[in-house]
């Protein structure tokens, strides 16, 4: 017996794009995709930014030569946890400056 045929089309359809969806190809592009047009607030998908995360620091060289620091692999983990913030709707810097201990 197939167990496929027990399922609906509508089913089906729904599972076809789910797959579509969390797929690794292209660096999981649809995902971050479905990410980035979320409504807020949202949680992000973790994996995703420790990946990007990942990618930064080992694809990028600390420096450019013996004197120079490279700052590009910093200000891109910047721009990355920047981007994180937005699916929160209570902006963590806000959350900061609110309280005395810092």
């Amino acid at each position: 017996y197939n167990i496929w045929k027990a399922i609906s089309k509508i089913s089906l359809k729904t599972l076809n794009q789910l797959e579509n969806i969390i797929s690794n190809e292209n660096n999981s592009k649809e995902l971050r995709s479905a990410v980035a047009s979320a409504t807020l607030p949202c949680l992000p998908c973790v994996g995703i930014f420790l990946s990007t995360f990942v990618m930064i620091e080992e694809g990028n060289n600390p420096t450019v030569d013996k004197n120079s620091f490279n700052t590009i692999p910093k200000k891109l983990l910047a721009l990355t946890l920047a981007n994180e913030n937005c699916f929160y709707s209570i902006k963590i810097s806000n959350l900061l400056s609110e309280s005395s201990d810092f």
